[in-house]
């Protein structure tokens, strides 16, 4: 049986359909975390982060959170040249960037958390710090394209290691954030108090703020231990995906009458169900939907090298996301997977990822099964799905296209990156990226192509393979284990 599931995911990844071709316009080394343990010290902390990026979709750069955690490095899309774009004040006494987004005017949202207890702007929505259950105080700030600040705010906990930033077609401002459940909210159109009978002490909020970073509304969005992990504005609306975990079966909070799946399956007991959410943009709920027969969860990549995991994306008004199942082969198909996708039949007896498209009326349009999950993004011209994971060499399910860049894994780890139609049916590309060593990094769509970031260790000399001639930075460092490590940075075009 084994054998020939095997043999399907190699016809089906080979059929005819590798059309696109991609080489690398450019490759470079992008500098580690590299400082003393202590003052003084000659012992070096050297390792890697998780990458805080974005592709800005007015010129097709990528900005990326520097080694310093504290400042926005822009990463030119022609010619990879970099320039220092902003930088957090007063951030010499601790700051870390944990998201950053554009608006339609170039502006840049930053989140984050800080040290700092006096940066907080005129008229602020917080201008105290708020105690926070993580190391420093989280906030909000905006900055102009001339790296002068709009305003800057101190804010309620943000989840951290998810996307809880979303930026709209009119520039308001979504976060999600932890309050307590002793909190009552005020311009609340959904829920203003908490689930007084979970255990848990914080739980999920959703804030919006106008593009002056003035508060419009927030509402509570939490039952039992449930974690919002996105969210993403549409033409029409703002889509929120996350896990409603330890509930009791036959739950129906994240589910809507008449919606996709409006209960939690029956045989579910004190463990996990994703749901699907759209709400309007004054706050409130349109529709929301239950996913999976059984246990299911927001599936994470297998490398923590995304600061932000891509697990959803959204083309005009309907919504893409992946989900991770933990069930039987014949439970997870049933009513869950359409006819005539790219992958209709499970690959593992227990744990299946699946990609599924809902129009934005909370209708299924397809699910297909995926042979692993990663970062899912849309391509610049909306016409393309875009994910990539991190394989090792015994993944050879994965098989490229005809014109890859790159047709075999080439070493320990390697990035595959692979694109789908928008109906589920196609493969349009598949490639691997990476070298000798350990090498481990997700994909951005831009403008005619995507970038590729990540992180190689375990290599064998100076002198790094991902660096062309024109590169800023060309090798590796030497790292207290004797074996060579760095982040590297490609874009591949058309």
């Amino acid at each position: 049986m084994k054998k020939a599931i095997l043999l399907f995911l190699l016809i089906n990844f080979t059929y005819g359909y590798g059309q696109l071709s991609y080489k690398r316009t450019w490759g470079s080394m992008i500098p580690l975390f590299d400082k003393p343990e202590r003052p003084f010290s000659a012992v070096r902390k050297i390792l890697s982060i998780p990458f805080v990026s974005e592709v800005n979709p007015n010129n097709g750069n990528l900005y990326v959170v520097s080694e310093n955690f504290d400042e926005v490095i822009a990463y030119d899309r022609e010619s990879s040249k970099s320039k220092l774009i902003y930088k957090i004040p007063g951030s010499e006494k601790g700051t870390v960037i944990t998201q950053i987004k554009f608006d339609s005017k170039n502006n840049l949202i930053i989140t984050g958390r800080t040290l700092a207890k006096d940066l907080a702007s005129e008229n602020a929505f917080n201008s105290e710090v708020k105690a926070t259950v993580y190391s420093g105080y989280s906030f909000i700030t905006k900055v102009h394209p001339d790296g002068s600040q709009a305003w800057f705010t101190y804010f309620y906990d943000i989840p951290q290691n998810a996307r809880p930033l979303a930026i709209d077609k009119n520039d308001d401002i979504y976060i999600v954030n932890k309050r307590s459940k002793k909190d009552t909210l005020s311009l609340s159109f959904f829920q203003d108090t908490a689930d007084v009978k979970s255990s848990m002490q914080y739980q999920d909020v959703i804030t919006k703020l106008n593009t002056n970073g003035e508060h419009v509304w927030s509402t509570f969005y939490a039952k039992d231990d449930s974690r919002i992990n996105a969210i993403i504005p549409s033409e029409k609306g703002l889509y929120i995906y996350g896990m409603h975990l330890a509930q009791t079966s036959g739950s129906t909070y994240f589910g809507t009458a008449g919606s996709y799946q409006p209960v939690t399956n029956s045989e579910i007991y004190t463990t996990a169900s994703v749901f699907l959410s759209k709400f309007s943009f004054d706050g409130k709920r349109l529709w929301s939907t239950y996913f999976g027969n059984e246990k299911s969860f927001v599936p994470y990549p297998l490398t923590n090298i995304n600061k932000n995991p891509s697990n959803i994306t959204v083309i005009n008004d309907e919504v893409y996301f992946m989900t991770l199942h933990y069930t039987d082969k014949i439970s997870v198909t049933k009513n869950l997977i359409t006819a005539n996708t790219l992958f209709n039949k499970p690959i593992s007896n227990n744990e299946n990822h699946t990609l599924s498209k809902f129009n934005g009326n909370g209708e299924q349009v397809w699910s297909t099964f995926i042979p692993a999950s990663g970062d899912l993004y849309k391509t610049f011209d909306n016409d393309a799905l875009v994910i990539s994971s991190v394989l090792d060499q015994k993944s050879q399910i994965f098989e490229t296209t005809k014109k890859a860049y790159q047709p075999k894994n080439a070493g320990m780890r390697d990035v595959y990156t692979y694109m789908l139609s928008l109906d589920g049916k196609k493969l349009l590309y598949g490639s691997y990226y990476g070298y000798e060593a350990d090498d481990s990094g997700f994909s951005i769509p831009t403008i005619n192509g995507f970038f590729t970031i990540g992180h190689s260790s375990m290599n064998t000399r100076e002198k790094s393979l991902f660096a062309d001639i024109n590169a800023e930075l060309d090798k590796f460092t030497l790292n207290n284990q004797g074996v060579y490590i760095g982040n590297f940075l490609a874009y591949f075009s058309l």
